[in-house]
């Protein structure tokens, strides 16, 4: 018997409490991005092993609210950015490990997926 591979779908935040962002113009606004990062070479409990799932031929996508990556065997690769986000700023800067970059990552979604409200860590829509 084949049996499926699921696949695995992490959706949050790119950064861990005081996130606040807004979008205006059609582009992502980050207000305050002061937190802990998430995406850190090593963590101390896992429950999803990123290189089991390469091994399994798994695909795993990882979204967030300014950009989008996939696991790769080669590693975590940057996929998307949201407009208005600056990668070497906003993403590498907050990162502790560089992610594979093929050519322009293009984001596929429209940015009302978020809404027309601010978005802090706490809440869903902060509307103005």
């Amino acid at each position: 018997m084949l049996r499926r591979r699921q696949r695995r779908l992490f959706v949050g935040t790119f950064t861990a409490v005081d996130l606040q962002v807004d979008v205006i113009d059609g582009q992502l606004v980050i207000r305050s991005d002061t937190g802990p990062k998430k995406f850190i070479p090593q963590v101390e409990h896992r429950t999803f092993s990123g290189s089991y799932a390469v091994k399994r031929g798994q695909p795993v996508l990882y979204v967030t609210e300014r950009c989008v990556f996939q696991l790769t065997a080669d590693g975590l690769e940057l996929t998307e950015v949201a407009p208005g986000v600056d990668i070497e700023r906003d993403i590498l800067a907050r990162m502790d490990f560089a992610p594979i970059i093929r050519g322009t990552p293009i984001w596929k979604f429209p940015l009302s997926i978020l809404g027309t409200c601010r978005y802090d860590q706490k809440k869903t829509c902060c509307c103005m």
